[in-house]
């Protein structure tokens, strides 16, 4: 047996589906956003340990403080790995992102 539905139902309907898409890009925008905060964040957080390496490895150099020194070279490098981190993650969200379209 075939039943005919109200008009209103199928508006209903299609208005519920719209707000569903709506809903659902919102949301991807949101994540999208936050992964590029993430890997802003990681990058900053790079860029601020090298800053701190380098002084440290000033600082060692003036004091004649090899010890020092070296604290200085280990955080500039991990400074510059954390800042690439943080490119690669840009990168991979921008191509989630594109991937998306």
């Amino acid at each position: 047996m075939i039943q005919i539905r109200e008009p209103s139902t199928y508006t209903y309907s299609n208005s519920h589906n719209r707000g569903e898409k709506t809903v659902n890009k919102a949301k991807d925008v949101i994540h999208d956003a936050s992964a590029k905060i993430e890997s802003s964040t990681t990058q900053l957080k790079g860029k601020m340990k090298q800053a701190k390496g380098k002084i440290k490895m000033d600082i060692g150099k003036m004091t004649d403080n090899p010890k020092l020194q070296a604290e200085g070279m280990a955080d500039k490098a991990v400074g510059v790995a954390e800042e690439v981190k943080g490119k690669i993650q840009e990168s991979i969200a921008d191509v989630k992102h594109d991937l998306k379209k």
